[in-house]
């Protein structure tokens, strides 16, 4: 992998930061991938990541982005991979955006996101006819917004169960392609205290995706 002049230097500049002021969150990071036997990474490129990841909505347009305090680690029920990891992407220099990205070769999902409503589609919600796709889950339809390339496919997998996890965080997206959940709060990072069950969220997600069957016998 090729890294450009100007990604070395930040590099750089992280590394002197560290070591002249400190890093809290990446020594908490490291204390909590020791408490835990997962493996550590202080950074990596997004285009490390699979092609079809980058074509997530997440990333948009800014495909080369770095990921801070990757943590890698593995359920063996689900046959997954997971990475967590801190990315900033926003304009405003202290938001940051935790992840969990799941990969099992058991999935191969449709490309879909589900996501907060905005305020503004909220209120054009009142006016308008809601999103079919949800209209068997009423408080699903009135918080979310499911995206599909192919609804019909993606209908086979929103269960009763998936429906209930997904309220159970209503802040948060999640995104699917192939083999591949991507999990994220806009802007939000996640407290190292609450990494475990962040992480436990993303393996519930896959174990209902892999085992709920319900929608087969409808």
């Amino acid at each position: 992998m090729t890294v450009s002049l100007s990604e070395s230097i930040e590099d750089i500049f992280d590394d002197v930061k560290d070591a002249l002021v400190g890093n809290a969150r990446r020594e908490s990071f490291l204390q909590f991938a020791e408490k835990y036997d997962l493996s550590y990474q202080k950074r990596m490129r997004s285009t490390e990541l699979d092609l079809a990841v980058l074509t997530l909505n997440f990333f948009g347009k800014r495909k080369k982005q770095r990921l801070k305090n990757v943590l890698t680690s593995y359920d063996q029920k689900t046959a997954s991979k997971l990475l967590i990891f801190d990315v900033h992407r926003s304009k405003t220099p202290k938001k940051k955006t935790t992840c969990v990205l799941l990969e099992s070769d058991l999935l191969n999902l449709p490309r879909y996101c589900f996501r907060p409503k905005r305020s503004v589609e909220k209120v054009t919600a009142l006016f308008k006819a809601n999103q079919r796709s949800l209209a068997r889950y009423p408080e699903l339809q009135r918080s979310m917004v499911l995206e599909a390339k192919h609804m019909e496919y993606m209908q086979r997998y929103l269960t009763e169960q998936l429906a209930d996890m997904i309220l159970s965080n209503k802040a948060t997206t999640i995104e699917g392609i192939d083999d591949w959940l991507l999990i994220y709060q806009e802007d939000k990072r996640v407290e190292v205290s609450d990494l475990l069950s962040f992480r436990s969220y993303a393996i519930a997600l896959a174990e209902i995706l892999l085992f709920d069957h319900s929608n087969d016998l409808v």
